[in-house]
């Protein structure tokens, strides 16, 4: 951040406090906060971004335009491969290979080193994705016929799981006011807008309004002058990202927490929103007003955010300290719910066992190959047995089940200890939720 915002002339150029601020702003937004210390990963994947955002936009060579020039074709390869990395560790990076593009696109001076550097980030981030999601693509390809499954099933065609895109549609703008602008939605504490828990959040729509005001800066003062300086390209470079980087992101996803890197770049426009105002207004010295102004955003952020509370469980020695399981060999084992898989390694012989995943993914596929094996397995004489989930807002899927079994029965039921499950903290309160229970079921043995 401070390379993107110093700048050699002084009445232009950030000071340490406005880098400060900025950087500020940006690491304490609602999605990376929430996201810290969880398993989905979301802030590493980020940091990897915002390392490929960096490497296009910063030159090790002086501020000139040649000598940037002459490494952005290598920058824009590595830049290219960090993100490309961080799509194929988890895919909903995806997001930002637009978005650094067209970083790249903005940061080059000439068309021929802009095509040059454009189609080596562009392979930059094939090799990386490549790199680090290419074995499984094979596997999966292999396995179902869709390279990605189940996402975008409607083009591979698996026959798996229906034709359907299966990538969560729920948080998605409703209205045409909400796509235009959906960041002014989250401001009423609501819950399900682009999150399930409910947030408070004014650095998107801050951001937005920065950003408009930026765009139809840019254009008018840049009518007519002659090449952009370097640290104008970095400017824009960093507005292009965030602009097209959201946009990706409502289409895609709408999902806060695979916004990091957006949210991270919040604090540079707003503050660069306010020096570009204060600089229009004709200021003499706008380094006292941007202190008061950027004080001033800091208070009101840290005043009226309000985080989305995913519950956090107490550190301990062992992250998944879970009691051992004992069932008969052979058994048909259910996980009744999406976030149960985690248990399957700590039943005895695991390798001796048929685990069944009891989720919407199934629900989808009642009629293709999983169901189908399902069945199979479930009327085949195997004893059965299936794991309840211990949080009560999971879905409760024994409805599906039934699908299977009409006349199932279940008894014999025991709590699984598992430090996972012993204590999460919402809100700054402890409470103990239930723990998840393993039972045996009847009624599909003569089936």
């Amino acid at each position: 951040m401070k390379g993107i915002a110093c700048n050699d002339d002084k009445k232009q150029g950030f000071g340490l406090y406005e880098i400060i601020a900025s950087v500020i702003i940006g690491v304490t937004g609602s999605a990376a906060v929430c996201q810290a210390g969880l398993s989905s990963n979301e802030v590493p994947l980020a940091d990897l971004v915002l390392v490929g955002v960096g490497l296009v936009i910063l030159s090790p060579q002086k501020n000139t335009v040649e000598e940037t020039d002459s490494s952005l074709k290598w920058r824009s390869l590595a830049g290219g491969i960090m993100t490309g990395l961080a799509a194929g560790i988890k895919p909903t990076e995806v997001t930002y290979g637009p978005a650094i593009l067209a970083a790249v696109l903005v940061m080059s001076s000439d068309r021929r080193t802009r095509m040059l550097s454009a189609l080596l980030c562009l392979a930059g981030c094939a090799m990386g994705f490549f790199v680090t999601y290419g074995w499984w693509a094979v596997h999966l390809w292999h396995q179902t016929g869709n390279p990605v499954f189940p996402m975008f099933n409607e083009f591979f065609h698996s026959n798996w799981a229906p034709a359907s895109a299966f990538t969560d549609q729920r948080y998605k703008p409703k209205t045409i006011l909400q796509w235009i602008a959906y960041p002014f939605f989250w401001l009423g504490h609501k819950e399900k807008i682009v999150t399930e828990p409910a947030f408070t959040d004014w650095r998107f729509a801050l951001a937005m309004i920065s950003c408009l005001w930026l765009v139809v800066h840019l254009a008018f003062s840049f009518r007519g002058k002659g090449p952009l300086t370097v640290d104008g390209r970095r400017k824009i470079a960093v507005l292009a990202f965030s602009i097209v980087g959201y946009v990706v992101w409502i289409r895609l996803y709408s999902i806060l927490r695979y916004a990091i890197p957006i949210e991270a770049m919040t604090g540079f426009l707003m503050i660069s929103a306010t020096r570009d105002l204060l600089l229009c207004a004709d200021h003499k010295s706008i380094r006292t007003p941007v202190m008061i102004t950027t004080t001033a955003l800091l208070v009101f952020l840290g005043l009226t955010t309000r985080y989305p509370g995913f519950g956090h469980n107490n550190f301990s020695k062992k992250t998944f300290d879970v009691a051992a399981q004992d069932v008969d060999r052979d058994s048909v084992v259910l996980l009744m719910g999406r976030n149960l898989s985690y248990l399957a390694p700590f039943f005895r012989h695991p390798e001796n066992l048929h685990f069944v995943g009891m989720n919407d993914m199934m629900e989808a596929s009642f009629d293709y190959f999983p169901g189908r094996t399902a069945r199979m397995l479930l009327t085949s004489g195997r004893p059965i047995w299936m794991v309840e989930p211990g949080d009560p807002g999971e879905k409760d899927y024994t409805g599906l089940l039934r699908r299977f079994l009409p006349d199932m029965n279940v008894e014999e039921c025991h709590d699984i200890p598992t430090a996972l499950n012993r204590q999460k903290h919402h809100d700054g309160e402890s409470a103990v939720i239930r723990l998840p229970r393993l039972c045996r079921v009847s009624g599909g043995m003569d089936r």
